[in-house]
């Protein structure tokens, strides 16, 4: 935090926010410069995770859009994909306690696709092929038309974990999978025999 009172604002909006070291702020307008490009916001000296990183797993996540049914097999229509698969018919992300985890999501779609893992924090580390200047800490990535990230999780919280579109409308249409700790079970029932069907 800087000295002195900062605006943030977004653009083509009213919407703003404050802040100060003191908590006494008003918010003027912003004085928009270029967009903020967290993969190249600062360099450092090294990156946290090595380009040549031994990593225990590694999932490749191609997100995609094909015909289907919806509303539980009762309306067609377009379906988000995971690997050419919606939920819940995909496998599972399996990992074990403590593993590096590798996820690498490629968006072959025209929308952009917050990807959000509930449970942890990924570490963005590469962005289209390309170490970013420095890794950071993500709840939720915004993976856009044609991109590539490559993001390193640490399986340290044991679990059955959504891994999701956080446009929760493409998560109803299938957008949605799992990462599971081996040897980690639930009473609970996916699939169409459960009853659970997204949204």
């Amino acid at each position: 935090m800087p000295g002195r009172p900062v605006s943030l604002g977004l653009r083509g909006s009213d919407a703003g926010l404050a802040l100060s070291p003191d908590g006494r702020a008003e918010l003027v307008e912003p004085d928009f410069g270029p967009d903020l490009d967290p993969a190249d916001y600062a360099r450092s000296d090294g990156p946290i995770v090595a380009p040549g990183a031994r990593f225990d797993r590694s999932f490749s996540i191609d997100i995609g859009r094909r015909l289907g049914f919806l509303a539980g097999g009762l309306k067609p229509g377009w379906q988000w994909t995971l690997n050419g698969k919606t939920f819940p018919h995909m496998p599972m992300l399996l990992v074990e306690r403590g593993d590096l985890v590798r996820l690498s999501f490629h968006n072959g779609t025209g929308a952009d696709h917050p990807m959000h893992l509930h449970g942890h924090h990924m570490l963005v580390i590469a962005r289209d092929g390309r170490p970013v200047a420095t890794p950071w800490l993500a709840d939720t990535l915004n993976v856009r038309h044609g991109e590539r990230y490559d993001v390193a999780v640490r399986a340290e919280n044991p679990g059955l974990w959504m891994l999701h579109c956080h446009n929760l409308a493409h998560a109803a249409q299938g957008f949605m999978t799992h990462l599971v700790y081996d040897g980690v079970s639930t009473p609970f029932l996916v699939g169409d025999d459960s009853g659970n069907v997204p949204e």
